[in-house]
């Protein structure tokens, strides 16, 4: 179960979530919604943006994205730290973060 990977035994998961009004989506060109070999973009989060609203959710997602970008590069790390930095100032308080990166870089680094 998610609450036992990343939260104390008993964890209240509804008050995380009847609390939570800011998903960020933080990524590389996948979360920037690369499809059709660049010549059209649709991020998923955009979906999840549909699938909030439908359900009557005051829930704001916010899609950072950079096609090109790779989990290895310093302008990754750049970007995370800057939406970090924003949650510090409490510019925003993201109540969940799903960041994804690496899966178009992870066959380019295996050796058959």
């Amino acid at each position: 179960m998610v609450s036992d990977f990343c939260c104390p035994v008993g964890y209240d998961w509804g008050i995380i979530m009847a609390s939570t009004k800011h998903v960020l989506l933080f990524g590389d060109s996948l979360t920037a919604g690369y499809t059709k070999r660049g010549w059209l973009f649709h991020p998923y989060g955009e979906k999840l943006q549909t699938l909030f609203d439908a359900a009557n959710l005051d829930v704001q997602v916010t899609i950072d994205g950079l096609s090109g970008d790779r989990v290895i590069f310093l302008p990754w790390e750049h970007r995370l730290r800057t939406q970090l930095e924003k949650m510090r100032r409490s510019e925003i308080a993201y109540g969940a973060v799903v960041i994804l990166g690496g899966g178009s870089v992870c066959p380019l680094s295996t050796q058959l």
